[in-house]
This record gives C-alpha cells, sequence and structure tokens, in this order.
C-alpha cells in the first residue's frame, strides 16, 4: 500500500507498507527512505497529537490525504536540501554528521532520479570530491544546501577512417577509446586479421595499443589512415605523400626547400578538405603535376611573354 507523508516544513514523499502496516512500520520506512532516526520521527493525528505506534495506519489514513510527520532534530543528524541547477527539482533530507560523501551521493542522485556519475555536488560552490570523508569532516552543517549540476555527456568524435584500398567510412567513438580498440574495430570493418592493421595520424604511426584517442591527440573530425600489410611490397608501410609524389614525377626545384612553396601547401590543404583518402588525395596531386608538367613544356617564347608582360625576354 502507498501512503503518501507530508513532512512538516519539508516535502511530501510516498511511502510503501503492507496492508496491516502500523505506525511504527510506517515510521521505519519514513526512517530509510529519509535517512532520519526512527525516535525523531513522529506521525500526527488528522484531528491533531501523536499516533500511538501501535495503530493501523488503514485506521487513520485516507489516500490521497497525506500523513502529517514531524522530524525532530538530533544532534548526530543534519538536515540538507538538494537543488538541481537550472531545474525545480529539490529535496530536503536528513543524514547523520557521519555519513560518507559516497553514500549521500547515492541517497541524493537516487532521489532526484539522475545516476551520480553525471552529477557535479557544489557546497558554498566548491565541488565536493573527496567521497571517502564524512560530512562532518567536510563541514556540512545543519541547513547546508548542496547545489546539483549535470555534467554534459562527453561527445564523441567522428573519425574520417582512410583505408589504403581506398574504401573509407566513419566511426563515432569516445576519446578514451584505446587504439587496440581502434584497430579491433577497424579489423572487423574490413574483415581481416587486427595484426594486420596498421594506422597513422597524418605522417605519424600509432604503434602504443594502450593509449587512446585522447593521448594521441587525436580530436573530431580527424582523418585516420589505415594500411595493412599486404598493401606493400614484403609488408613493409610507407605512406605516400603528396610532396613526395611531386618528387616522383620529377619536379624538382633548385633547392628541396622549394617542394615546400606555399603553393603546394595551400593545394594540398584545399584538397584535403574535399578528398579525406591520402591515397586517392595523392593520386589526384599526380594528375595535376603531370599535366602541368605538360603544360609548360608546352610553352613557347610567346607564351611565357604573355604571362611576363613587363619584360622583354627577347632582348
Amino acid at each position: 500500500m502507498l501512503v503518501n507523508v507530508k513532512i512538516i516544513k519539508g516535502e511530501e514523499i510516498s511511502v510503501n507498507v503492507s496492508e496491516n502496516a502500523t505506525v511504527a512500520e510506517l515510521k521505519e520506512e519514513i526512517s530509510n527512505f529519509l535517512s532520519h532516526p526512527v525516535s525523531q520521527i513522529k506521525v500526527l493525528k488528522p484531528s491533531g497529537g501523536v499516533l500511538p505506534a501501535s495503530s493501523l495506519v488503514t485506521d487513520i489514513y485516507s489516500h490521497p490525504t497525506p500523513l502529517k510527520v514531524i522530524l525532530g532534530v538530533d544532534t548526530d543528524h543534519i538536515s540538507i536540501k538538494t537543488k538541481l541547477l537550472n531545474s525545480s527539482s529539490e529535496h530536503s533530507l536528513s543524514f547523520p554528521s557521519n555519513t560518507l560523501l559516497t553514500t549521500f551521493k547515492e541517497k541524493v542522485s537516487y532521489m532526484h532520479g539522475i545516476d551520480k556519475s553525471v552529477l557535479s555536488f557544489l557546497h558554498n560552490g566548491l565541488a565536493l570530491t573527496k567521497d571517502n570523508l564524512t560530512l562532518k569532516v567536510l563541514n556540512i552543517r545543519n541547513g547546508a544546501t548542496i547545489m546539483l549540476k549535470q555534467k554534459k555527456p562527453a561527445k564523441d568524435l567522428s573519425l574520417n577512417i582512410c583505408a589504403a584500398n581506398g574504401l573509407h567510412f566513419q566511426l563515432s567513438l569516445s576519446a578514451a577509446t584505446t587504439l587496440s580498440e581502434l584497430r579491433k574495430i577497424i579489423s572487423s570493418k574490413l574483415q581481416t586479421n587486427v595484426d594486420n592493421i596498421h594506422i597513422r595520424k597524418s605522417e605519424i604511426s600509432l604503434t602504443d595499443d594502450n593509449k587512446n584517442l585522447r593521448d594521441y591527440e587525436i580530436e573530431d573530425g580527424h582523418n585516420i589512415h589505415v594500411f595493412l600489410d599486404n598493401d606493400y611490397p614484403n609488408g613493409t608501410v610507407s605512406a605516400t605523400t603528396s610532396s613526395e609524389v611531386l618528387t616522383d614525377i620529377n619536379i624538382r626545384a633548385k633547392s628541396p626547400n622549394d617542394l615546400e612553396h606555399p603553393f603546394f601547401t595551400e593545394m594540398d590543404n584545399i584538397l584535403t578538405k574535399h578528398i579525406p583518402d591520402e591515397r586517392e588525395r595523392v593520386r589526384v596531386m599526380e594528375h595535376f603535376c603531370q599535366h602541368t608538367t605538360a603544360y609548360v613544356n608546352s610553352l613557347n617564347l610567346e607564351d611565357i611573354e604573355e604571362m611576363t608582360p613587363d619584360r622583354n625576354l627577347t632582348n
């Protein structure tokens, strides 16, 4: 049987008792619910006065009108009000002063219907984090107000997975995902043995399976490049970059540093926005360079003069 109880100068709660429960048993349930000592709980008659402990609840309770209850003051107990920020959720509870903070958090989170792992507990603006200390040691006194702040759920990282075989897909993963877990997920997607998989971020090989995405400074939207042992001769893994392509097709400058000209950097940046797959981007760059080389080789002196009108190259 569900009994509504109104705490004088407090909230209204509902407790469950048997059909033939006595007031003493009702007080036990209220005590368990509020963490308040039974000896300090008094159930009032509708007409006034305190109900005897032996009275039957059914004799004096008429649903849904709540029974009025007074909570006495116990020097070993403290009354605490908890409020959820940006919400109307509010509760007043009583706890023994030697209650551990972790026990307090469990009770309060249950009352508010929120998992304690997503709640921050604030007392006088400071976060309560020392779960192994008591309320008394933490200087939480009778009448204190504890503010509850709901934590924002950790945002998953959306990663672009670019495989050497041209396949690319997206994964949504926690920043706490380890490299080992990432390799297992990718091996499942590519239907290959996890030991065949090698992972790179930019030009850096990721090799420590115990490190997570956060350790590797992998952020939302990053490209992750995947290479398989059989993608390369003798199982050697070496990613070809856009700058290497420029060298391979003999577009050479007077010095190696000229290959880092802002033009090539900017072009690679533009391609990256539209072509997340590294190898596909390399092919596009190679195609561009080949055509550019052919075009430059086809120029005659008049063509060059038109591009440099301020110079007279025939003199």
